[in-house]
């Protein structure tokens, strides 16, 4: 079946299918009626398992992708993303490597080279499996054992990973030039922490304090009191090497220097006082009371615990989530601050007009 054949029949099916690529993993998404499971299934275990590669259709998603990548320049947060990361990883490691790729290496990728990657990597030993929603099980486990449990891996053993050195961080600013631009395009970062750390919790807390919302100091300061920007927020990403800390904003041009001079001040402030009792605590609720959100759906249950998976957590993770939220205190925060958000740690991204 052709890509297009796939997507009829999955429309046909109720069914829905999608794909998510980080550094440290793949991940498939289907979801579809349970009066069409069976055939759901059969359909997209078919697809990863032994997908045809056609080249009509690599040609197409090959074109789109080359269009996507010689239009990035226009596209200012993404630019500012790609080099934030060049800065903290290098260029060619792959944490620093954009997803996207870049234009000059995909320019010269065809069906071979598609084909040769998903027999390496694409292998049933690599894989879970989670399952959420209202399904029998013994049948599920029939069916898929019938569909993806006959899946011959191309390869017998594991390839190691390429080895992740976190380099020291020096703060500096890097600038991309785009000359009457009406607004700069910002990113501040700096590496982190292992989604398996303890140090988690400690700072999931920091970040909703610094930019987690609405209430968060950055908006609170750059957007209602000053008026610098429409938005700004601090939030966190995990690996199983490494992690990092990311603060995005788009300021008002004229503004820019005022904005990044206010943010320093901002975030020497949490490293050398401890946050008020209320303040803390409102921060804490807010992510304890966010985390139904995420079980809301099926799809939802499954994202969450192939999360848990993913970095080798244990399955009753949530479980403990908002007792070890509460247990962070004041000196915590202005630990966490001190030591994985100290200035001299900052990398400054902006793409703007010089």
């Amino acid at each position: 079946m052709s890509a297009l054949a796939i997507a009829d029949e999955l429309d046909r099916l109720g069914a829905s299918t999608g794909l998510s690529i980080q550094p440290d993993e793949a991940i498939l998404y289907l979801s579809t009626l349970a009066k069409t499971l069976d055939a759901t299934v059969e359909l997209w275990a078919k697809t990863i398992s032994a997908p045809d590669f056609t080249e009509a259709d690599v040609a197409r998603v090959h074109g789109d992708h080359l269009t996507a990548l010689k239009l990035r320049p226009d596209r200012p947060r993404e630019v500012a993303g790609i080099v934030l990361d060049n800065a903290l990883y290098g260029r060619a490691t792959p944490y620093g490597h954009p997803a996207a790729g870049y234009l000059e290496d995909l320019e010269k990728l065809g069906v071979k080279d598609v084909r040769a990657f998903h027999d390496e990597r694409w292998q049933p030993f690599r894989m879970t499996l989670v399952v959420a929603g209202d399904v029998d099980i013994s049948a599920l486990e029939t069916k898929l054992e019938a569909t993806l449990g006959a899946w011959e891996p191309y390869a017998s053993k594991l390839n190691s990973p390429p080895k992740v050195t976190v380099m020291p961080i020096k703060s500096r600013l890097l600038l991309v030039d785009r000359p009457a631009a009406e607004q700069s395009d910002v990113r501040i970062g700096t590496t982190a922490i292992p989604r398996t750390d303890p140090r988690y919790y400690a700072l999931e807390v920091t970040n909703n304090i610094l930019g987690g919302g609405f209430a968060s100091r950055l908006m609170q300061r750059l957007r209602e009191q000053l008026g610098y920007t429409y938005g700004v927020g601090a939030n966190s990403s995990y690996g199983h090497r490494t992690g990092q800390v990311t603060i995005s904003s788009a300021f008002f041009t004229p503004k820019t220097v005022e904005a990044l001079k206010e943010f320093q001040r901002l975030v020497g402030e949490m490293a050398k006082d401890d946050v008020p009792v209320e303040e803390l605590e409102k921060a804490k609720q807010n992510l304890i009371r966010a985390l139904p959100q995420a079980f809301e759906t099926s799809e939802g249950v499954a994202r969450a615990y192939a999360e848990l998976a993913i970095f080798g957590l244990p399955d009753a993770w949530y479980d403990g989530y908002a007792k070890k939220i509460g247990k962070v205190m004041a000196k915590d925060v202005r630990r966490t601050a001190q030591r994985l958000l100290a200035l001299k740690r900052l990398i400054y991204v902006v793409v703007g007009d010089l």
